[in-house]
């Protein structure tokens, strides 16, 4: 055999060997890459992934909770050593209708309501069960924005039932602050006597009259 012979048999084994080490290696470098994918899925359990991963190349689909998990994801991703990112579609999911939320608030609400002391504007304290209800069921939409609406009945001067109204509604909203609902999500508007739920003067009507409601 003469040395060009030797020389050609010897290259095609180098690169028979090549093919025959890139075949096992790529089958471990897209495990590693996988885990390491799922691992960044794992940092976000509300949301959904759907990954397509062809060798360093990935394309992933979701549905998100909102922009923030959409950007924290991208670039986690994005950061992962040896991953070729060719599409990234991430979308958010839908903000809660207002209508569901007043469903929600009005079936806590049915058959009890928000004391406070007697012709004061301090909570009483068997109103707080109920306002930590409240209080969950707005940190579980948080894209939606309440009013607390203040109401008293028509005993006394209207310009103090009309402060009496509104520091009731605030006080509620500091709870609901203190419960961990964002402050800029709430309002709190006083009505006085304005709004009776019931135009009548009996003892019932005006218990009726005062009220928090949340809109």
């Amino acid at each position: 055999m003469n040395t060009t012979a030797i020389k050609f048999f010897g290259i095609l084994a180098f690169l028979i060997l090549g093919v025959i080490c890139s075949t096992v290696k790529a089958p471990r470098i897209q495990a590693n890459l996988a885990r390491n994918i799922q691992q960044v899925f794992d940092q976000f359990p509300e949301d959904s992934f759907y990954l397509t991963l062809n060798g360093r190349r990935a394309s992933v689909k979701g549905i998100v909770k909102d922009s923030l998990h959409a950007r924290q994801v991208t670039a986690q991703l994005q950061g992962l050593p040896g991953l070729v990112i060719e599409k990234i579609d991430l979308r958010y999911l839908p903000p809660p209708k207002p209508a569901v939320v007043q469903e929600n608030l009005d079936s806590l609400l049915y058959g009890k309501r928000v004391e406070f002391l007697p012709n004061k504007s301090e909570l009483d304290s068997g109103s707080y069960p109920l306002l930590e209800q409240i209080a969950e069921l707005l940190k579980t939409y948080p894209d939606v924005t309440v009013e607390i609406a203040g109401h008293t009945d028509d005993r006394g001067e209207a310009a103090y039932n009309l402060q009496l109204s509104r520091q009731r509604a605030e006080g509620v909203r500091e709870y609901l602050i203190r419960s961990g609902v964002s402050p800029q999500r709430l309002k709190a508007v006083g009505y006085g006597e304005s709004r009776p739920l019931v135009n009548e003067r009996s003892r019932e009507a005006r218990r009726k009259n005062r009220r928090v409601e949340f809109i």
